[in-house]
């Protein structure tokens, strides 16, 4: 008993000692730690004014302060206000001061009830250096506040952003540093993380705030300022992304705070204006700075194409510059991907008039600075696409290749596209996309089909008068195709064109006045400088044709005519055609100058020929007006194997076989022609009259062809003479001159007999003249024949004649002589008379042209021993035919 009794009585002393030292503790603390004392502690805490308007003090629960404000300066804006804080401090470390120190008050912990906190009054201060002496570092706990604050390189101006429920918490971790950590609403920036470090010996803050998920509407960016809705409107962003700040700020200098946002998308929607494809799905970062924004590996979709976007800006006003790396997959063609390009570009699409699907890779730049353009540098891969060229205007398909467009807007096409089963290979160079940029053009092309491939409207865009040359021609079958076209930088700049066509057995269905080749083959070559002054030229390179049983070989040059005059495709051309076995026929005949080809057409030509070869040189002298046609000048030189020809100029000219070499030149309709020629015929029938080994030489002067110096052989005769024609009434006059014709080699083209007939011949016919083909115009004044050594007793009508007088027959003329003249279709023969021994003949009569004779004929013995009878032998009248004469006698 007694001993509990002691136990009490040492807990109740215990107990009083206990109050006793808490009372005389709190005596003690109550007068070191009073308004003025808190008041110094907070503004050595928050290196700022600090003005409160009452304290309370518990030595259990610390000091609560009652209407608390912190100023941004002295006398200054209001940085921080509360209804209440509460604080803790170090009350062993307070009662602990050493000989001649002032009582400190070290906080422990201030905790900020439902304060008001406004940034947006926090103004720069000038640099000055750290506190010199260590600070004991409170937890600061901020509860349930408000907080305000601008940035105005962000916030559109005069906007302040406030922050609701804000809870803080700034933890001391080493003597003059903290860690922060709070969360805090932002309305329509959504919840906000907080964390971060705070140097006070350096006064430099370091944030980050985190919201996981906001929508970017129109609320969100009406709250921005106008150079980030610039950037906005350039993306158009939509939908959700977390948001991510970061803050670096030095209190003490004369900056702002070092700002940055990074977006993180959350499978956004965006649009990027220059490019108007809604991109959904996004995936990736937008890092924004005040100096401007970064795009980090953004991904996303358009439709079912794959967008990869990254790049930076170097700000938000228009002067700013920026580059932005692209990197598309199946993009299409559509008229937002045509609206999105510049008008360089639409220009270039309108001539091709893409479809299908591309990969696009490469960047857009634009340098800082005023007035600075935007730079492209794309890569654009295409997928088995479509378009319509305007050199190929049918669409071509299976388009795979390569366009580059490079910084300096040159272009760089490395693409191949298939038409059917054709493939086409199109390289190139654009120095810009401007309509008066130079470019390089390379189209390449092998087994293209005429007939099926649409290519007369691009044969029309490339060569003057091209559609009307295809319409004359109209090609069919394959070839291949190689097309060059340069033209220098600047506004109506001539293109220079090359185009090569390789014929591999194409077909030329001519009209009626030219060829109708088959199976060509060989190069065509088309070149034009564009220069007004130089004529565009077709090249035939050894071009191989066939027409019927014809071969031909083509060389030459020929130069178009821009104007078409005269409706001539060709101003000029030099042609080289070696041909064999071409039938003499309207196209034969074109090809000659006006006036041969009048002359062949006069003649009635026919047969066929060799060209070994005929070189045409053809000019335009004078270009066509409304009244006249275009007036040429052909030149030229023809070596021409006649192959059994024959001609009807009024008389039968037949089986002509040889080789004629003729040149000269021909300008206008037969005025100022003139030409040269050599015959050299193996033989050659006239009127059924053989001749052989003939040479003749030609010339021609406007209208006039003379063939002299004619010579040749017949039936063993000499014949000689010449002959002039006149075009285009076909007037003609000349002479020839036959000599020892061996009568029974003639007489076997003539009489049909001649076992018996023997002798020699010869013709004269001097000065005859006719006009056209009528017969009844040809007139003869000089005509002679004269015979030798001739026995002519089994010719019809001297036969026939020896019958009536029952004379000897085989009478053996020692020679003889016919004179005649021909008009009106008669052969009006002077004389007749033959000698011979013993029987003579006189005579006279006609011969007209078609058969028929009149002939009045005496005998006469030429011997003595026989010229008593003369006197009775009677004249003989012979009618009828040559050939079948009737015979009787007259007084």
């Amino acid at each position: 008993m007694r001993t509990k009794r002691l136990f009490l009585y040492g807990l109740f002393i215990i107990i009083f000692l206990m109050l006793l030292a808490v009372g005389t503790l709190h005596v003690v603390a109550t007068r070191l730690v009073n308004k003025e004392r808190v008041v110094s502690a907070l503004e050595d805490a928050f290196d700022r004014p600090v003005i409160i308007e009452r304290i309370k003090f518990n030595i259990f629960s610390g000091v609560t302060i009652y209407n608390i404000k912190i100023l941004s300066k002295t006398n200054g804006p209001i940085l921080l206000k509360a209804a209440e804080v509460k604080i803790s401090y170090n009350l062993v470390e307070l009662l602990e001061r050493k000989e001649g120190e002032t009582e400190k008050l070290a906080l422990r912990e201030i905790k900020f009830i439902a304060p008001d906190l406004d940034l947006s009054q926090l103004p720069p201060q000038g640099e000055r250096p750290p506190p010199d002496k260590k600070v004991s570092l409170p937890r600061i706990i901020i509860e349930d506040g408000r907080l305000s604050f601008t940035q105005p390189s962000f916030f559109r101006e005069g906007y302040i952003q406030t922050l609701e429920k804000v809870n803080f918490k700034l933890l001391p971790v080493f003597e003059d540093r903290y860690v922060i950590e709070g969360q805090a609403e932002a309305g329509v920036f959504g919840r906000w993380y907080i964390t971060g470090k705070f140097n006070l010996a350096h006064q430099t803050l370091q944030l980050t705030a985190l919201s996981k998920n906001i929508n970017l509407g129109e609320s969100f960016r009406d709250r921005l300022s106008e150079q980030v809705k610039r950037a906005w409107n350039r993306y158009q962003p939509q939908g959700q992304v977390a948001l991510g700040v970061n803050i670096n700020y030095q209190v003490h200098r004369a900056k702002p705070l070092d700002f940055n946002v990074i977006i993180d998308c959350q499978g956004t929607q965006m649009t990027y204006r220059p490019f108007p494809y809604p991109i959904s799905n996004i995936q990736g970062q937008i890092e924004l700075h005040e100096t401007g924004l970064l795009l980090k590996d953004l991904q996303g979709h358009s439709g079912s194409a794959i967008v990869k976007i990254g790049g930076h800006s170097d700000g938000y006003d228009k002067n700013a510059g920026f580059k932005i790396l692209l990197d598309m997959q199946d993009v299409k063609f559509d008229q937002r991907l045509y609206r999105a390009c510049n008008k360089n570009i639409q220009n270039v699409w309108q001539g091709i008039d893409p479809k299908g699907l591309i990969d696009v890779k490469g960047e857009i730049t634009r340098p800082t600075g005023p007035d600075k353009k935007v730079e492209y540098y794309l890569r654009l891969f295409c997928k088995k696409n479509q378009a319509k060229v305007k050199v190929f205007p049918y669409p071509l398909t299976g388009i795979q290749g390569e366009l580059e467009l490079k910084k300096n807007n040159s272009l760089v096409v490395a693409l191949s596209a298939q038409r059917e089963k054709v493939k086409i290979k199109i390289n190139g160079v654009w120095e810009s996309l401007k309509k008066d940029a130079g470019y390089q053009l390379k189209v390449e092309a092998d087994d293209l089909e005429l007939k099926d491939f649409a290519l007369k409207e691009a044969f029309n865009h490339l060569v003057p008068g091209g559609g009307k040359l295809w319409d004359a021609n109209q090609p069919a079958g394959p070839v291949n195709l190689r097309l060059d076209l340069n033209k220098p930088t600047g506004e109506k700049k001539p293109v220079k064109t090359d185009l090569d066509i390789i014929c591999k057995g194409i077909d030329f269905k001519y009209s009626d006045t030219l060829y109708p080749f088959s199976g060509v083959t060989g190069e065509l070559k088309y070149e034009a400088t564009g220069n007004p002054n130089e004529t565009p030229v077709l090249i035939l390179k050894s071009l191989k044709a066939r027409h019927k049983k014809s071969q031909f070989d083509i060389k030459g040059k020929m130069h178009f005519n821009d104007s078409m005059a005269g409706g001539d495709p060709f101003k000029k051309y030099d042609l080289n055609i070696t041909a064999t076995d071409v039938p003499i026929e309207t196209a034969t005949k074109n090809l000659l100058p006006d006036s041969l080809r009048d002359f062949f057409n006069e003649m009635d030509f026919a047969g066929s020929v060799d060209l070994k070869p005929l070189k045409l040189n053809k000019t335009l002298m004078k270009a066509a007006n409304e009244l006249k046609k275009a007036e040429y000048q052909v030149k030229y030189d023809a070596l021409v194997k006649l192959l059994d020809c024959s001609a009807d100029p009024g008389i039968s000219l037949e089986n002509m076989n040889g080789d004629v070499r003729v040149k000269g030149v021909s300008q206008g309709e037969h005025s100022d022609s003139n030409a040269q020629g050599v015959f050299k015929l193996n033989n050659l029938k006239i009127a059924d009259k053989l001749f052989e080994d003939l040479a003749i030489t030609l010339t021609q002067e406007d209208n006039r062809f003379t063939f002299y110096k004619i010579k040749g052989t017949a039936y063993k005769g000499i014949a000689s003479g010449w002959l002039t024609i006149n075009l285009p009434d076909y007037n003609y006059n000349g002479s020839i001159d036959i000599r020892g014709v061996d009568i029974k080699e003639l007489a076997r083209d003539t009489f049909m007999v001649g076992k018996n007939i023997s002798g020699k011949l010869a013709v004269e016919l001097k000065d005859f003249e006719g006009l056209g083909k009528d017969p009844k115009t040809l007139k003869v004044d000089g005509g002679r024949i004269y015979i030798t050594d001739a026995q002519l007793w089994e010719v019809p009508v001297f036969l026939s004649m020896w019958n009536t007088l029952s004379l000897v027959k085989k009478s053996v003329f020692e020679e003889g002589e016919i004179k005649f003249k021909i008009e009106d279709e008669t052969v009006k023969i002077r004389r007749i008379k033959f000698t011979s021994d013993p029987v003579a003949l006189k005579g006279s009569g006609e011969l007209k042209f078609d058969g028929t004779i009149d002939l009045k004929l005496k005998p006469k013995f030429s011997s003595s021993f026989l010229g008593a009878i003369n006197l009775i032998i009677p004249s003989i009248a012979i009618k009828g035919t040559f050939k079948d004469p009737e015979t009787k006698k007259t007084e």
